[in-house]
């Protein structure tokens, strides 16, 4: 009996270990594939500040990374300004269903401060708050730690999220910072597109794409995600075959520009979610006719590839940034770099950077 209640222990124990291992696995593998973005909701029209009671107003971008939904519930949300910590609270509205490779907004939540408990951490920023209307100072300051349940089993908390990140609103307008955008550098206006019709025999059909291959996702860093478009460009090359052959002129020069005008007359600007960067395959982003910089960059090079005309994907920051902030094509010509960027509004033109980078 001694023996079957060792074995029988030994038994719960190792599964009670594994069990810790496979949730701890979970956990691990979770936190790379779910963001989490705090911002105004609303934006600064909709903060609130009396005598006695600072309310903000917060939404919650959530990315999903996986093939499967998550189910996220917010339980606890501590707010810290300058690292001390002014508040708690739990939000009324605390449950968001991310779809699979998308992302979601849990809206409607709100933030309550005091003000007379801010006064001692917060200081003079209250009085310029109160007597200036000025909250830029104060919500760069504001950070949160929030706790969170997913699909109800694993809770987990993200600490030190920047209410104020340009990466999550611009305090000045309330509005999504769109500057700058995973890669991206935003287009200058929302385009008139062009519908393609004659020109849809020069691309395999529809029906070619997959589920599978509707975006690839890459979980790294800036240079992971170029390696991944150069890679893209080159195993998808065949959905351009035609088309390239189509816009192949007698020069180099010429040939871009043809590459420039179908890409910029066909296919919109639309920048990533702040949350994924995603790198579609060519026939995606040709009949999805939209993409980002990255988009647009893969499939000029698929374009590239079919016509043996050698080019380089250059990543570039501009204003002084640490970031890269942008990527395109760039070709050797006679000596000459012809850069093919249709994020801008016109071929062959290069929009100066404080650093770039060429792959």
């Amino acid at each position: 009996m001694k023996n079957t209640a060792k074995i029988a222990f030994t038994i719960c124990s190792l599964a009670a270990l594994t069990f810790g291992i496979i949730k701890l696995f979970q956990l691990q593998t979770f936190a790379k594939l779910l963001t989490i973005s705090p911002k105004l909701d609303g934006g600064l029209q909709n903060f609130q500040v009396t005598l006695t009671e600072i309310k903000i107003p917060l939404a919650i971008d959530f990315g999903n990374r996986t093939d499967q939904s998550m189910t996220i519930q917010i339980n606890a949300i501590d707010v810290f300004y300058n690292g001390s910590k002014v508040a708690a609270t739990k939000p009324n509205t605390n449950n968001v269903t991310i779809k699979p490779n998308s992302t979601n907004t849990l809206k409607g939540l709100r933030l309550m401060l005091s003000t007379f408990s801010l006064i001692s951490v917060v200081g003079d920023v209250i009085n310029v708050i109160l007597s200036k209307g000025d909250y830029t100072a104060f919500l760069n300051d504001i950070s949160l730690d929030v706790t969170c349940t997913y699909n109800n089993s694993i809770v987990f908390s993200i600490e030190k999220i920047k209410l104020g990140d340009s990466r999550n609103v611009n305090t000045e307008t309330g509005k999504t910072d769109t500057a700058v955008n995973g890669l991206g550098l935003t287009a200058a206006s929302v385009r008139n597109i062009k519908p393609y019709g004659a020109l849809e025999m020069y691309f395999p059909p529809k029906t070619e794409l997959k589920r599978r291959d509707l975006i690839l996702i890459p979980d790294g860093s800036v240079e992971d995600t170029v390696y991944l478009m150069k890679d893209v460009a080159k195993k998808y090359a065949a959905d351009t075959k035609l088309l390239s052959k189509h816009l192949e002129k007698p020069t180099i020069p010429q040939t871009l520009q043809n590459i420039f005008d179908f890409v910029y007359n066909y296919i919109q600007y639309v920048p990533d979610s702040r949350l994924t960067e995603q790198v579609r395959r060519p026939l995606r982003t040709i009949w999805d006719k939209k993409g980002d910089c990255d988009c647009y960059s893969v499939l000029i090079g698929s374009m590239l590839e079919n016509l043996n005309i050698p080019y380089k994907f250059r990543i570039a920051a501009y204003n002084g940034k640490a970031n890269y902030q942008h990527v395109y094509v760039v070709v050797s010509y006679n000596g000459k770099e012809l850069v093919c960027d249709p994020v801008v509004d016109k071929c062959l033109y290069e929009k100066p950077t404080s650093k770039h980078k060429d792959f």
